[in-house]
Order: C-alpha cells, then sequence, then structure tokens
C-alpha cells in the first residue's frame, strides 16, 4: 500500500512537472545521486537523454562525471538509458520505470525512499539509515543488505538466486526461486516468500539466531553461477568508495617548542631539546562524517588515541614534587643511553573537510580545524648501562604537574584515504606556574587508513 502511494503520488508529480518543464538534454550518464529531499522520476528515453523540471526553479541539477546529481527539494524527470547506479540521501524519494542497464546496483541512505520496476539480470542493494526499497520485476539474482532499521521490500520482484543479509533491526522481504543464504542479527528479520524453495510452506520468517546459510548455493551445477554471482557483487559495490580523513594508523615526528614556528625550545629551555627522530604513534579507531549541505563539504568527528615519545637529548631526569615538576642532572650522566618522554591521550576531532572529487579515488581533501585530549599519565623510560653487558632499565609514571586537557590546532591535506598532517598544541604541556610553558608539535603521514 504505502509503495502505491508513493509510486501515485510521483506520477501525478511527473505529471504536473511534464506540463510546465524545461527540458535540458544530458550526456552520458551512469549514476544518479538524490539529495535533499528531491523527488525523482526515471523512465527509459527515446533515444536521447534528458530532464525535466519546473521552469520557475533554478537549475536543480549538476553533473559530474558521468554521474547527475539532484539537489533541493526539487521535482524532476529524468529520461536515460542503460542507467547502471542509483543512490538516495536526505529523505528523497526516487521511482525507477526504465533505462536501466542489465547489472543495477541501488544504495539507500538517511530516510529516502526508492521504488525501481523492471527485469534485470543482477540487482544490488544496500539500504541504511531507515531507508526503503521497493522492487518490482524479475531478476537473475538478488543481492540485498540492509541497515539501521531500514527496509527491503523484495516480494514483487522473482529472483533465481537470492542472498539476503539483515542488520540492526532492519526488514527485508524477497521472493527466490533456489539458493537462498541469509545472515542476520540484532532484532532483524528476513521473509521469504512461497517460490523460494519447492518444499517451502506459503513464507518462511527467519528472525535474530536463526542464521541458516544454504550450503547448495554452491551446489554442483550452481558452482559457477553462485562464484560468479559474489565476484560480480564485491565488484561492483566497490563504485562507492568510503573515503576517510581520520581513522587509520598514522605515523609523527614530533617534538617541543614555545616558539609558534620553531622546532626546538629557546635558549632558556635548552635542557628541554629534543633528539629527533622523536616520533608519535596514532591510532585513530572511527570517523563520523556529517554533510554541511553537500558533499563537498562536510564536519568529521571520531576517536583516537596518541602516543608522543620525546628522546631528550641531555642526560637529565624529571623531579616531581608538590608544586612543579623540573628538570635536573641525571645522576647516571653517560651511562645514560635512552631517555624518552612518552606523553599519552585520548583524543576528538572537529574538522571541517572540503572534497574536490567526492566518492572518487582520486579525491583531493583540505581538512582543518581542532582536536581535543585528554592526557594520560607521563612517562620516563631510561636504560642504564652500569657495567660490562649490564643494563638497567627505569620507568617512572607521574602527572608530573600536565595540563589534563589539550587542544591542538591541525591541518591535513591529502588525496583519497591518505593525507598529511600538522599538529601544534595550543595548551602547553605543564601548567602555568607549575613547569615550562613547552608546546608539542607533531608533522605526520597516513600508514594505513582504516
Amino acid at each position: 500500500m504505502r509503495q502505491l502511494i508513493i509510486s501515485s503520488m510521483l506520477l501525478l508529480t511527473s505529471t504536473w512537472v511534464i506540463a510546465q518543464d524545461i527540458a535540458d538534454k544530458l550526456p552520458r550518464i551512469n549514476k544518479v545521486v538524490s539529495n535533499d529531499q528531491a523527488s525523482v522520476i526515471i523512465e527509459k528515453d527515446n533515444g536521447e537523454a534528458s530532464i525535466s523540471y519546473d521552469k520557475s526553479e533554478n537549475k536543480p541539477y549538476r553533473i559530474k562525471e558521468g554521474t547527475l546529481y539532484v539537489d533541493g527539494a526539487s521535482n524532476v524527470v529524468v529520461r536515460i538509458s542503460n542507467l547502471n547506479q542509483l543512490e538516495a540521501n536526505d529523505a528523497s524519494v526516487v521511482d525507477v520505470n526504465g533505462g536501466l542497464s542489465n547489472g543495477f546496483e541501488i544504495v539507500g541512505k538517511d530516510a529516502s525512499s526508492i521504488t525501481v520496476s523492471g527485469n534485470m539480470d543482477k540487482i544490488v542493494v544496500e539500504t541504511n539509515d531507515a531507508s526503503s526499497v521497493y522492487l518490482n520485476g524479475e531478476c537473475t539474482s538478488l543481492n540485498v543488505k540492509a541497515n539501521d532499521a531500514s527496509v527491503v521490500s523484495a516480494g514483487d520482484m522473482k529472483a533465481s538466486f537470492v542472498v539476503a543479509k539483515s542488520y540492526d533491526a532492519s526488514s527485508i522481504t524477497v521472493r527466490g526461486e533456489k539458493n537462498i543464504d541469509t545472515q542476520i542479527n540484532d532484532m532483524s528479520n528476513i521473509e521469504i516468500l512461497k517460490e523460494a524453495m519447492d518444499d517451502m510452506p506459503d513464507s518462511v520468517s527467519i528472525t535474530e539466531h536463526e542464521v541458516e546459510p544454504n550450503a547448495d548455493v554452491y551446489a554442483e551445477g550452481d558452482l559457477q553461477f553462485g562464484k560468479e554471482m559474489d565476484k560480480w557483487n564485491r565488484k561492483k559495490l566497490k563504485w562507492r568508495p568510503d573515503q576517510r580523513v581520520w581513522a587509520g594508523f598514522e605515523l609523527s615526528m614530533t617534538g617541543l617548542t614555545n616558539e609558534l614556528f620553531k622546532f626546538q625550545p629557546d635558549a632558556d629551555h635548552n635542557i628541554w631539546t629534543i633528539e629527533q627522530p622523536s616520533v608519535s604513534l596514532h591510532l585513530n579507531l572511527f570517523e563520523k562524517k556529517f554533510r554541511l549541505g553537500t558533499e563537498y563539504l562536510k564536519l568529521v568527528t571520531g576517536l583516537g588515541f596518541q602516543w608522543d615519545i620525546l628522546r631528550l637529548k641531555e642526560d637529565v631526569k624529571l623531579l616531581n614534587t608538590k608544586d612543579n615538576v623540573q628538570i635536573v642532572p641525571s645522576e647516571f650522566g653517560d651511562d645514560l643511553k635512552k631517555n624518552n618522554l612518552v606523553l599519552g591521550q585520548i583524543q576528538v576531532p572537529v574538522l571541517l573537510n572540503i572534497n574536490t572529487n567526492p566518492g572518487s579515488k582520486r579525491n583531493f581533501h583540505i581538512d582543518g580545524g581542532v582536536v581535543v585530549g585528554y592526557r594520560f599519565k607521563q612517562r620516563l623510560k631510561q636504560e642504564i648501562s652500569t657495567s660490562y653487558k649490564t643494563d638497567i632499565e627505569s620507568k617512572t609514571k607521574s602527572q608530573f604537574h600536565q595540563n589534563p586537557f589539550d587542544f591542538s590546532a591541525t591541518v591535513r591535506l591529502g588525496i583519497g584515504s591518505w593525507s598529511v598532517f600538522g599538529m601544534y598544541d595550543l595548551a602547553t604541556l605543564y601548567k602555568k606556574n607549575e613547569g615550562p610553558q613547552l608546546n608539542v608539535w607533531n608533522i605526520g603521514v597516513t600508514v594505513i587508513p582504516f
């Protein structure tokens, strides 16, 4: 019923748009992306691709590298051939009645609604964030993945081979002839309708803890097709890369300074001079992006850890008293072979992310903002050689009068998921009047993006 209502509303919208529209010719389009509560109808063209929209509106679309973006709360009709990718965002509504290639991919996000009618060979569907996808017609293979309370209703799409995966309170309804493979968790459900297998009742409902992978998916006679289907799905889903700005393992050079744009303390703090290479390890566990009206501008946050390993140049040690921290000569002198001050903190970034080519592996991005950190206890790790082949390792842990919170200004530049970056602590390492007013700096690079 909901599908019928949506289709009827879009049909009325299409009739209204056609009656008073502007029709622009389109180049070859491979992918359509709808944003910002747009209403889009996709139909088969008559030999020439075009887009129609209300003449009273500003131009509601843009084209980049074969992708048609429909932005804003606009009503448009797209006439096209051989479309193979569709993405709906931001509570937009898309109704597809033709113009599709034999292999078609659908991604629904952000409470969007997609209805697709037609006969195809292979279909891949991924839904997220309470979005809905409705399918009608026939296909050879149907691969469905639903996340985050989303819905896929494919009861009217008859498929020969079906793979269904439902996670995080999502719901999937599919209809297949044979070779059903299912995965499910977290209060989700999958309903397989009557035609799924010859010996099935009217329908089979699969709920949590009833994961039933079918051993016959790659049985003799279907082996070649099953492998080819999975190979096709893995390859085709790569068209939408998830480019990382923050998440990953990173390595940087680090040091102390008390003057901006200088890499060592001044003469008054010479005993705090850091020997290079001193390094920092950055383990950024995850990130979350929020669109700021466009794919080209996003807000990025996440969670990570940073460990600074500072090699003290002189044979010194930290002296922690009730009132302050001091650095004094070490009693071990030249016997001190290793003298590292290790600083650790948990971090949350708040970054403004600017993209030049969203969705491309060659996307250049510029990111700037602050990283808020909470510092752990400092550790002074020393290694002393006292006699022939005799080493002593000493570890001293303390707060050393450090500032518990850190605020670092940062700038990141990169291509795809790889970045180079610089960070400068706006808060000094030690509290005022309790230690030298020194700031930590880092210059680094992404080693492994997550």
